[in-house]
């Protein structure tokens, strides 16, 4: 019912967002473009599919873009999505720990690659845990430059923190460096396992070599010269599994010994033989770049254009027999949604027009190291919930897998062989001893016990430490204490009562000398006392002094105070019957005495002095009393004569 028209095909050489765009527009603005098939990645297919969605022209998005975004009915009301996106991958990749009873597992992958895939798998993987929370990430770095010391850390951190890892890389020379760093290690042990995990990657097919004509696989060391371990890197593999979209009939059709897979192996090859038969054809008429001989090729995607092409036309007649218009993309997507008949298998089409995906699950034959597809992973028609199919009978096998030197040490394998050697290395048979739920594996203080007992010594020889230092100044405080009370505390017997005998009584502590005082006799309240070279006024006290803290802390403070003409405090004798307190002696007299001695003398008359001896004596006083410079000199900017100082010095 479509009249013919003419297909333009366009290749960008850069497929940046604003490239996209401006080609998308001009072609949708001049040419009047009845549908868009592209083949871009995350960033370009997003610009398009804005461009598509405001021109209202059905776009069909096929390859290797992964962008979830564009799942959005609302935004891309145009867009139908053939490749799947790593949130589907994600489902796909928790459905299968689920199915085996694994709850953790780690996540490494490369940042020296598309900035596209890797991380952005990590993203939607994170969204996917939002949701299913039963589910957690035990650990998860990344290696920026592929290099050595960069992934030997990284293998070193997560060795005792997952024993389920999976690896994000689309370079095997990257992979294979990964593992055979793991073997080095000792991580290619029955104690771990390895999922290998994106989109658009072949697994453990690396290529086929032109001179040879034989598959490379990816323990295989294609540098020059190699470095002669393709063995070890051979039994690192054997401790993985991959889920990815693409099948292993699609990629070199090496998967014949599974059944279920033979009939699509033989239609993607025929598949293969009419496009490159048509490329020679009207209108490429493609000549020796079109020979296999040459290095040619079928994509490993070329069913997803085949299968968009069926779509649109399909949705087209269905539109058109309904008098609509197969230009309106909206229309056509609230009526894409369905089960279509594609190359390989049935496509279904979810109410988003995003394709309900199904993912593979694959791991390695015994005998030859050939990709075998263990199960398959289906959506639910609304491409949210996933279920995985085992396709074999798995049992675990307990008997050892030895690495082959050739890959072909038996050269007719029995049909029954060929199973067991399968079962050998399905999923079941690299299931890691130590187990994958929380409780599993090494335990916290088997990991980290000589960190934890090194942490629980130090804390206890700190607090140990605080102790000693409390208890110290604890007792040098009592000490501290104990020897102020014993200055004021003065035996009696240590006192030698001054007489009438005696002709003078020295004050100050010095030798008798000029500064002497007249006779002073005992009275009934006070007598004198010489302790040392001391001269000693006491009180005599009948009442009997209860040594209280707060009277010793006030005699500690008294016997601090210090002075030359001052009856300072000296200390407390209660041994010798009475109770006395001694005070010390001024030979010249109080401050009070002296002042008075002045005024009666007429030394000082405020009469007799002029104003500026008045100011001066008044300055003179003023700083004995505040102990500070008269004015606050010290804190102004002017010094004594008004001037201001020099702060230039």
């Amino acid at each position: 019912m479509v009249k013919p028209f003419n297909i333009l095909i366009t290749s960008f050489t850069s497929a940046t967002s604003p490239t996209a765009l401006d080609g998308c527009g001009t072609i949708a603005n001049f040419l009047q473009m009845v549908f868009v098939l592209t083949a871009l990645f995350e960033r370009a297919a997003v610009s398009t599919g804005v461009i598509s969605s405001v021109y209202n022209i059905p776009h069909y998005v096929w390859g290797f873009t992964t962008a979830n975004e564009l799942a959005n009915a609302p935004r891309f009301p145009t867009v139908i999505i053939m490749p799947p996106n790593y949130y589907s991958l994600s489902l796909a990749l928790l459905s299968v720990m689920d199915h085996f009873g694994w709850d953790e597992f780690a996540f490494i992958y490369s940042l020296a690659e598309d900035v596209e895939r890797c991380p952005v798998y990590l993203t939607d993987l994170q969204k996917a845990l939002y949701v299913q929370q039963q589910f957690t990430i035990s650990y998860s770095n990344v290696w920026r430059n592929n290099t050595d010391s960069e992934m030997k850390s990284i293998l070193s951190d997560l060795r005792n923190r997952a024993r389920v890892i999976v690896v994000c890389s689309s370079s095997f020379a990257v992979k294979r460096k990964l593992f055979l760093h793991a073997y080095d290690m000792g991580m290619t042990t029955s104690d771990y396992a390895y999922i290998l995990s994106d989109l658009g990657t072949s697994g453990y097919i690396a290529g086929t070599s032109l001179d040879t004509n034989k598959t490379i696989y990816a323990w295989e060391d294609q540098s020059s010269p190699p470095d002669g371990r393709d063995k070890d890197a051979y039994s690192a593999y054997l401790r993985t599994i991959t889920l990815s979209d693409v099948q292993c009939f699609i990629l070199l059709f090496l998967c014949d010994v599974v059944s279920d897979d033979s009939h699509a192996s033989t239609t993607y090859a025929e598949f293969g033989d009419d496009v490159l038969a048509k490329m020679k054809g009207a209108p490429f008429f493609c000549k020796s770049q079109c020979e296999k001989a040459n290095g040619w090729k079928l994509s490993l995607l070329a069913y997803q254009l085949y299968d968009a092409f069926v779509m649109y036309a399909t949705v087209a007649n269905r539109t058109l027999s309904l008098g609509s218009s197969y230009r309106d993309g909206a229309y056509m997507l609230n009526h894409t949604a369905g089960v279509y008949k594609g190359l390989l298998s049935n496509i279904t089409i979810a109410y988003d027009g995003s394709r309900v995906p199904e993912f593979s699950l694959s791991t390695m034959s015994g005998f030859h190291g050939e990709p075998v597809t263990a199960g398959r992973i289906t959506f639910d028609t609304s491409g949210e919930d996933a279920l995985v199919h085992i396709l074999l009978e798995m049992k675990s096998v307990e008997s050892s897998m030895t690495v082959p030197s050739s890959h072909s040490d038996v050269t007719n394998p029995t049909p029954e062989e060929v199973v067991h050697e399968k079962l050998r290395n399905i999923i079941v048979g690299i299931t890691p001893r130590a187990g994958f739920c929380s409780g599993c594996g090494p335990g916290f203080m088997a990991t980290y016990g000589g960190y934890v007992y090194g942490g629980i010594a130090v804390a206890l020889l700190i607090l140990i430490a605080v102790i000693n230092i409390v208890i110290f100044s604890l007792r040098a405080r009592v000490l501290e204490r104990e020897r102020q009370d014993a200055l004021w505390r003065i035996p009696f017997i240590t006192l030698r009562k001054v007489t009438n005998k005696q002709s003078s009584f020295v004050s100050n502590g010095t030798e008798v000398n000029s500064r002497t005082t007249e006779m002073r006799n005992e009275t009934d309240r006070m007598c004198f006392f010489h302790y040392g070279k001391e001269a000693l006024m006491a009180l005599k006290h009948h009442a009997i002094i209860k040594y209280e803290s707060a009277v010793n802390e006030e005699f500690r403070k008294m016997r601090q105070l210090e002075h030359d003409n001052l009856n300072r405090f000296f200390g407390i004798s209660s041994d010798g019957g009475t109770t006395y307190s001694l005070w010390r002696y001024c030979s010249r007299g109080t401050l009070q005495e002296i002042t008075k001695c002045f005024q009666e003398s007429g030394r000082i008359s405020l009469r007799a002095m002029s104003s500026k001896e008045q100011s001066g004596f008044a300055i003179i006083a003023s700083e004995l009393v505040t102990k500070k410079m008269a004015w606050d000199l010290d804190n102004r900017k002017e010094g004594a004569e008004g001037k201001p100082l020099n702060t230039s010095d």
